[in-house]
């Protein structure tokens, strides 16, 4: 998809040309959506066609800023196959309009799937009618090369860099440092100027350097490298968790160690109203917690063949409340 960023202000609409567009017309299909600032709902967000319409570059009530994408044509798919956006996928049999993703749909409401559908009736036609015109619905075989390397290089030049890895501390370097800063004062001539620093100058960069060094963690050095120190747990939210076999499996053992220790008790479940009722009868104060399960892959920032995946099962004690509805206060523990 193409997308165009309008941070300059202006009142007429976006049509591409050989002069404003960054990519080949032929490479461009004929719809345009673009989102404005605009405060008027109507032109707030505009979903039309820039290809054969006299006035695809009309002007707004007012002047606006915001952005206007188009699609990007793609490869002729084999037989059975369809592009969603940029996603290849094996056609299905369904109700769903083609302008709309699998994952969209799959979340859609009846209500919003029916005004989909009403909308795909009304843009459907136009949009065959006007590709079927302009005589260009796909990339040509014989530009599939061009398409891929042009496409390639515009998203390398308009893509954020990449962030720098992750630093780390050799833990020889820190030990060899931690040991330098231990020496007295007078041995610490190489490692810091003293020239006109006053008496009482100097006795505070001590003390500040003997801080530091005193609450630094001894980290062991057997085992330990800068691949470890780096390693990196990335959340996967629970709903996708449960779709991949092995995260499955590792929030669903954390389940089953709490169940084999007996940490429900479930000879006595009943209903919250109930345990609010027995609370105010009772004249005690019963609070109501939530447990989650969280899932991590570990190594992400490495090749998928050292991934493996953790579960946890923890109690939610931000958000603990008693029968009344106010909130559970904790008492700091220290470690």
């Amino acid at each position: 998809m193409l997308v165009i960023h309008h941070l300059k202000p202006r009142l007429k609409l976006f049509t591409p040309t050989d002069e404003n567009c960054p990519i080949p017309l032929r490479y461009l299909d004929v719809r345009r959506l673009a989102k404005t600032n605009s405060e008027s709902l109507s032109e707030s967000v505009i979903d039309d066609f820039w290809y054969d319409e006299p006035q695809s570059d009309r002007k707004l009530s007012n002047w606006w800023t915001g952005k206007t994408h188009i699609d990007l044509l793609r490869p002729k798919p084999e037989p059975g196959w369809e592009w969603q956006g940029s996603r290849l996928t094996r056609k299905q049999k369904t109700t769903r309009p083609p302008h709309i993703r699998v994952e969209e749909w799959s979340i859609g409401t009846r209500k919003t799937r029916k005004e989909w559908m009403s909308e795909w009736d009304k843009i459907g036609p136009i949009w065959k009618a006007k590709q079927e015109k302009r005589g260009i619905d796909h990339i040509p075989v014989k530009e599939v090369d061009e398409y891929e390397k042009l496409t390639a290089n515009k998203r390398a030049e308009c893509s954020i860099p990449e962030a720098p890895a992750m630093p780390t501390i050799s833990t020889e370097k820190l030990s060899e440092r931690k040991s330098s800063y231990n020496k007295i004062p007078s041995e610490r001539n190489g490692l810091i100027h003293w020239q006109n620093m006053s008496k009482e100058t100097v006795a505070q960069i001590n003390s500040a350097v003997d801080s530091i060094y005193k609450h630094t963690e001894n980290v062991g050095t057997k085992g330990v490298t800068e691949e470890f120190l780096a390693m990196i747990h990335q959340e996967i939210p629970l709903d996708k968790a449960m779709r991949i076999p092995d995260a499955r499996k590792a929030v669903n053992r954390e389940w089953d160690k709490l169940d084999d220790i007996k940490a429900w008790d479930f000879g006595s479940v009943a209903s919250k109203w109930k345990v609010k009722k027995r609370a105010k009868d009772e004249k005690k104060v019963i609070h109501f917690g939530t447990v989650r399960a969280l899932c991590h892959k570990k190594n992400a920032q490495i090749a998928s063949e050292f991934w493996s995946y953790k579960g946890r099962v923890v109690f939610r004690g931000d958000i603990v409340k008693d029968q009344d509805g106010n909130w559970a206060v904790w008492n700091e523990q220290g470690k």
